[in-house]
């Protein structure tokens, strides 16, 4: 069936039939990833509805996505969805800042990521990896989701503050307001911040706590310009085309930032890799034979990640079917028009990437584990694939989590062979991040090469 089949809406878009009061708002909020299946299945490529007194548009047609999030980007805010509930933690970080923010913080903060911390991150991951790896004992399970989360907060602690004193503290602080914001975020119905719940008063309490750490860490990295620590030292010194520096404020929301994007997101991606593996165990061999010729013995740095193409596949294959980012959603400021049909200011439009990577449209046995079909790439997949997200805030984050992903493969393959427990059922929780929704227990099993600790 081609796309433009699928599009059952013909001239007028079909609207959602919900509840009278709240739209379609129950249906997401209790099961996210069907809601999105079931308008792809049921509606098409594009339908109108809404969530409370909010317009919603579900656009299921990747032509329909990169029509607003591209060619339309001029068009779009980021959601108020997002926005109102990380306004507190983020201030104007990047990933809710206005387009006049937007476009003035996003040059400085990728180019610090991308071309000042790539050496740092390397050694940080294999280090990390190896440390906790050492501790791990032989035949015995563990809850590989928690383990990730350990490793890539450690290696972020780094890659952000450096060798600081301060460092794994100051960044634990960022963690902790990051989990508290993002766990009340799935609280429904919202409670406005200045009710003094539990939970409203936990969050303003970690704030101020991460608040007076962070203005701390970046006095001290702009008194001491000279010695690079990290990403916060980077962006400290930075200045724009117009030569002024990024406010300490500025400095602040991108930080914050930074520990929201990566960290749940990269242990998620990690797991469901090793996940995935497990069940699939020619995969897995081939990544191992990849590992022992690419790297042997010797200790994986940026050339090795470079030449191990078969783990490419794997982690683009991964991220295709459990893609951390598996939602985008945008507020339309202006009257759009995506495919004939007219999205008015003031909707708010959301697109997924679980159903569009997973549309049998555009890949051959969409719900299989098949990372050699990466090796032969089809031109609409440019399109249909975006774990990234699409348009100029799209994440830049692309080449920093193959990488990871990549250094940890290697790490963990040549010492371990991790088997998932019997029995154990693993399903994905679409929260902020794609994560594991339980304890995704593995029993550790060390190579032979590697020796075994018991």
């Amino acid at each position: 069936m081609n796309e433009q089949a699928a599009d059952r809406s013909g001239n007028a878009a079909p609207r959602i039939k919900g509840h009278w009061l709240t739209g379609s708002l129950s249906a997401y909020l209790n099961a996210p990833l069907d809601f999105y299946t079931q308008c792809s299945k049921n509606y098409g490529d594009i339908v109108f509805g809404c969530f409370l007194h909010f317009p919603v548009c579900v656009l299921s047609s990747p032509r329909y996505v990169e029509e607003l999030l591209v060619q339309g980007a001029q068009n779009l805010e980021q959601s108020r969805f997002l926005r109102a509930p990380l306004k507190q933690l983020l201030g104007e970080g990047l990933l809710i800042a206005g387009a006049k923010s937007h476009a003035r913080q996003r040059p400085l903060a990728e180019n610090a990521v991308r071309g000042s911390i790539a050496a740092a991150w390397t050694e940080g991951v294999v280090g990390a990896a190896e440390r906790f790896a050492a501790s791990w004992m032989n035949g015995e399970p563990c809850d590989l989701y928690a383990e990730m989360l350990r490793v890539i907060s450690e290696v972020l602690a780094g890659a952000a503050f450096g060798a600081a004193s301060h460092a794994a503290e100051t960044s634990a602080l960022v963690n902790r307001a990051v989990d508290l914001v993002t766990d009340r975020m799935q609280q429904f119905p919202p409670i406005p911040d200045f009710f003094p719940t539990r939970a409203n008063l936990q969050v303003r309490k970690s704030l101020r706590e991460m608040d007076r750490a962070l203005s701390a860490a970046i006095r001290e990295a702009r008194a001491k310009a000279a010695t690079k620590n990290g990403l916060l030292s980077v962006l400290a010194a930075a200045r724009g085309e117009d030569g002024a520096q990024l406010s300490e404020h500025e400095i602040r929301d991108q930080i914050v930032m930074i520990h929201v994007a990566v960290r749940q997101n990269l242990a998620a991606a990690l797991t469901w890799t090793f996940y995935l593996l497990t069940q699939n165990e020619e995969s897995y061999s081939k990544v191992s034979r990849e590992v022992e010729s690419v790297v042997g013995s010797k200790r994986p740095g940026l050339a090795e990640t470079e030449r191990l193409v078969y783990c490419d596949v794997v982690v683009k294959e991964t991220l295709r079917l459990y893609p951390s980012v598996w939602q985008v959603l945008r507020h339309v400021v202006r009257d759009t028009k995506v495919g004939g049909h007219m999205i008015r200011a003031g909707t708010q439009a959301l697109m997924s990437q679980w159903v569009l990577q997973r549309d049998p449209r555009f890949f051959n046995a969409p719900e299989k584990f098949v990372p050699e079909r990466w090796e032969h790439p089809h031109e609409e997949w440019k399109l249909a694939y975006f774990p990234f997200g699409m348009g100029p805030r799209a994440c830049f984050g692309e080449q920093l989590t193959f990488l990871t992903l990549k250094l940890m493969l290697a790490i963990l393959t040549r010492k371990f062979r991790l088997q998932l427990v019997s029995g154990h059922e693993v399903i994905p929780l679409p929260v902020f991040a794609l994560r594991p929704g339980s304890c995704v227990l593995m029993r550790i099993q060390r190579t032979m090469a590697d020796g075994v600790r018991e």
